[in-house]
């Protein structure tokens, strides 16, 4: 009991010195846009890995946000897909937008953190995007595969490379 005490006494000067500190916990921590696309709120993870990226576009975590707004996006435009939203033009208008945004949060990884482990994979994204072809028949497998090339020219030995290298197989053998 007295071990218990002394270490809960020792405990509290070091904290109250500034010794040890606990962490801070804010509304817009990495953890946070993790936490809201993990559970699919994902109108929630892009508000808090935009927050986030106020401050923080030095943090060496940014780039993950960048990736999980991307994410968030492709998800809400497919999600538009899935429920037949594109039968009116507005309706269209926005699953188009959500497409265009994705595109250009990964297109920011790559631009602004070209050294980026995440680099690959955000190349990757954009041309996942043309390759489900979000714009309706309009048959940009092209695109799709000129961005896949990006992957295997600018980040050989990947494995984003060997990926992009699959899909242009399938699109290839499809078209």
């Amino acid at each position: 009991m007295k071990k218990l005490i002394l270490i809960t006494i020792i405990s509290g000067c070091l904290f109250i010195s500034g010794c040890v500190t606990l962490p801070r916990k804010t509304n817009s921590t990495p953890a946070k846009f993790h936490v809201h696309f993990d559970h699919e709120d994902y109108e929630k993870a892009i508000l808090a890995a935009k927050k986030f990226l106020e401050n923080n576009q030095q943090n060496k975590q940014a780039p993950e946000a960048l990736l999980i707004i991307g994410k968030s996006y492709t998800r809400l435009g497919a999600l538009l897909r899935r429920e037949n939203y594109l039968v009116d033009r507005d309706n269209y208008a926005a699953f188009l937008t959500m497409y265009e945004k994705a595109r250009q949060a990964y297109q920011s990884i790559i631009t602004v953190y070209p050294n980026s482990p995440l680099a690959p994979l955000a190349q990757l994204h954009i041309g996942k995007i043309y390759d489900i072809d979000p714009y309706g028949g309009l048959n940009l497998f092209d695109k799709a595969i000129r961005e896949y090339r990006k992957v295997i020219e600018n980040y050989p030995g990947t494995n984003s490379a060997a990926k992009a290298q699959q899909r242009i197989d399938v699109i290839m053998s499809q078209y």
